[in-house]
């Protein structure tokens, strides 16, 4: 029942900083499904995931590494669009499924307030001023609905696995190596020509002090 009221939702996965890939169609499936977990496993390629729903993060279940996720309402002439709050760090965060469904709910109905509970806490939105109350602290931060602009899972560069990471690790190191072998006799040489006229240098300022300290004729 959450399945079906849910089912517009298109997640994105943040390549980097304000650049957002799409799921492919089955994982979006998955995480759009029996929403009474908050934490669902996905496995994408070599990589095994898992993504949290509550906090909108994904982890690398291998590595450690994390991302920020996000869930779009699609509407029906394909366009996507994402509700999300600005932390201390001026940085995006998606609201949760159900809040972001809320917020979408609310615009369209052209309702100015939303009352919602994230995480046990009680926030007031207000869709006027686009800014989030915490009910009980009274902080305030700011609120924006965006357009989405993700790339498709199928153009998208998918992100090194952590063996092919190792692979081009290893053979940057062996390259390195070999670039420093092969400079090796270039450089030796190079030493050996300036001690060389080092040497040449001395023997002439030699020279030239014994030709002053000669007795000059008078």
């Amino acid at each position: 029942m959450v399945k079906e009221e849910l089912s517009d939702l298109q997640w994105e996965w943040e390549a980097k900083k304000d650049s957002w890939v799409r799921y492919d169609k089955a994982s979006n499936e998955e995480l759009n499904n029996n929403f009474e977990v908050s934490v669902v496993a996905l496995k994408i390629e070599e990589s095994d995931l898992e993504v949290d729903r509550m906090n909108m993060r994904q982890k690398n279940r291998t590595t450690g590494f994390e991302r920020s996720v996000r869930c779009c309402i699609e509407e029906a002439d394909g366009s996507r669009y994402a509700w999300e709050w600005q932390d201390e760090k001026r940085r995006w965060r998606s609201y949760p499924p159900n809040v972001v469904r809320q917020l979408e709910s609310a615009h369209t109905s052209n309702e100015s307030v939303v009352n919602v509970v994230i995480a046990e806490r009680a926030y007031t939105i207000d869709l006027s001023s686009m800014e989030q109350k915490n009910d009980t602290s009274n902080v305030e931060k700011k609120v924006r609905r965006v357009a989405s602009v993700a790339e498709s899972a199928m153009v998208a560069t998918p992100a090194p696995s952590a063996v092919r990471t190792r692979s081009m690790a290893k053979r940057k190191v062996e390259d390195d190596t070999e670039a420093t072998t092969s400079k090796a006799p270039a450089k030796s040489q190079k030493a050996a020509a300036a001690k060389r006229s080092a040497k040449r240098t001395k023997l002439e300022d030699d020279d030239d002090e014994d030709q002053e300290n000669e007795p000059r004729n008078t």
